[in-house]
């Protein structure tokens, strides 16, 4: 529309998403208000963003409130900023639902809602946010929420996650620190790896420390070596596993013989076929004839059901250059 007429038609739309009786247009539920308010926020001059934010703050439903306040936010006067910021964190913390069987069911709202909010908060309120997705009743939920913060966070927040991270289920522990990796300084890298170990399954430990292994320095990789192979199950941990492999291009002693016994561990014959002819290059020379049997063993015992799985052709493509004429 012409200039002259942009704010009074913007007003109407923000009358239009304040309004809850009827009186005009209805938007008929918080989410919908929510989006509408989102969608003006970067069009509406001051006195109106202020008006805006009002509305947002009276969305009942807190998710809903939560995003709408989160969208607002950046657009505000900088000195109005951290107050809208404030109550868009409470609406987040206020996220909670019950299912019909009396469970929490508002994890992931909260995850989300906190993980929005996370690239515009300062410290302190970062502070409040990690408190928040700690008190998250929904297990995945909780994690999702540390994921989406840990980009985010300061080094003492960053420890504080780490430390309480450590008493969460094991599998749960390997997520967040699969996440943290990449964003963790140099001082918090031991920690990680210290909390990696305590895990006690064999498998989720070796997961844990693999996602470290590519953020690690020198000085720290031959610790966290010990317990990460693991013959990955996703492409992602395959990724890692093979990094972890360059950077060590022959295995000393006692990770050659870990990496043989996690072979030994894996039943299947054709992730332990894969797993031996990726492992087989940074064997120790004099033992690399001894895993190549063993991989072609497992090759063959895979063949041997009858049945060509179809991550044969990759297992074989891997072991073929290596195999003496």
């Amino acid at each position: 529309v012409a200039a002259e007429r942009r704010k009074d038609v913007l007003t109407r739309a923000l009358a239009a998403a304040a309004d809850t009786k009827g009186s005009g247009p209805l938007i008929s539920s918080s989410a919908q208000r929510a989006t509408a308010l989102v969608a003006l926020a970067a069009q509406l001059p001051v006195d109106l963003l202020d008006q805006a934010v009002a509305v947002a703050d009276s969305i009942s439903d807190a998710a809903s409130r939560a995003r709408a306040l989160t969208g607002l936010a950046p657009h505000v006067a900088a000195e109005r900023r951290k107050d809208v910021l404030t109550r868009a964190l409470a609406a987040a913390a206020a996220i909670f639902r019950w299912s019909v069987s009396l469970e929490p069911t508002g994890g992931p709202e909260r995850a989300t809602a906190l993980t929005d909010l996370a690239p515009h908060l300062p410290d302190d309120l970062l502070d409040i946010a990690l408190s928040s997705a700690i008190a998250t009743h929904h297990e995945a939920s909780r994690v999702d929420a540390l994921i989406g913060l840990a980009p985010y966070l300061p080094d003492v927040l960053l420890t504080r996650m780490l430390t309480i991270a450590a008493d969460f289920d094991a599998d749960d522990v390997r997520r967040v620190l699969a996440s943290v990796a990449p964003h963790l300084p140099v001082s918090l890298r031991p920690l990680a790896i210290e909390v990696a170990k305590t895990l006690k399954n064999d498998f989720t430990r070796g997961r844990a420390l693999l996602a470290l292994i590519s953020h690690l320095p020198e000085s720290l990789l031959a610790e966290a070596a010990h317990g990460a192979f693991l013959g990955g199950a996703s492409e992602a941990e395959k990724y890692q596993e093979q990094e972890l492999l360059k950077r060590l291009p022959h295995l000393r002693t006692g990770l050659y013989e870990q990496a043989m016994e996690r072979a030994a561990a894996i039943v299947d014959a054709d992730p332990r076929a894969d797993y031996l002819a990726r492992l087989a290059p940074y064997a120790p020379i004099d033992q690399r004839s001894t895993v190549l049997s063993q991989a072609l063993a497992a090759v063959g015992a895979s063949l041997g059901r009858g049945i060509l799985s179809s991550a044969m052709p990759q297992i074989l493509a891997v072991l073929g250059p290596q195999l003496p004429a």
